[in-house]
């Protein structure tokens, strides 16, 4: 329910543009990807037709460091956003003076999204595995190594085994056996 109220026509259309501009798809209108045959081990063709691949593209969660994601932002009031997307699986709440809620959703089978802060949102979690369809805007994924991840956004502000954190732009990637398993979004520190 909360992935069809996250769904943004614009990076569709952006994505279909960038595939047709660098000319993947076949002639039979269809997008060819390599694939090996597991029981001869020799290459083979899949072709995603052009209704399914549309379908992915308009279902893909776009993560932005700093910012939130689709029509969840940073900053946003949580009582408006639960009156938004519903009500949530769970609701927690940490602190005794200065009260902490997180609400959990679930994106699908094995996504989910935390939105946590006192009144407004002050950091959004979001976890995964690699077959989740999100992303952030700069393409980083989940199951990505971290050597990807720090192609993609450079030098982080801190390092640690298990995670690295971009606090200037408002964003951390946690990894497991795996790759990356957990973004958090937060308020840009700079």
């Amino acid at each position: 329910m909360l992935l069809r109220k996250l769904i943004d026509g614009k990076l569709a259309a952006a994505l279909v543009a960038a595939i047709l501009a660098v000319g993947l798809w076949t002639p039979d209108n269809s997008l060819a990807q390599g694939a090996v045959d597991e029981d001869s081990g020799s290459p083979r063709q899949i072709s995603i037709g052009r209704e399914q691949l549309m379908a992915l593209i308009a279902n893909e969660v776009l993560l932005a460091p700093g910012v939130g994601l689709r029509n969840i932002r940073l900053g946003e009031v949580l009582a408006t956003v639960q009156n938004r997307l519903g009500p949530p699986i769970n609701i927690s709440e940490k602190g005794v003076f200065k009260k902490t809620s997180a609400l959990l959703y679930q994106l699908d089978g094995g996504t989910k999204v935390v939105l946590s802060g006192r009144t407004q949102i002050s950091q959004i979690s979001v976890t995964g595995t690699s077959a989740a369809l999100v992303r952030t805007v700069q393409g980083a994924r989940f199951g990505m190594d971290p050597r990807i991840i720090q192609r993609i956004y450079r030098t982080p502000s801190k390092a640690k085994r298990n995670r690295l954190e971009y606090k200037h732009l408002g964003i951390t990637f946690y990894f497991g056996e795996k790759g990356v398993n957990r973004m958090d979004l937060y308020p840009s520190k700079t």
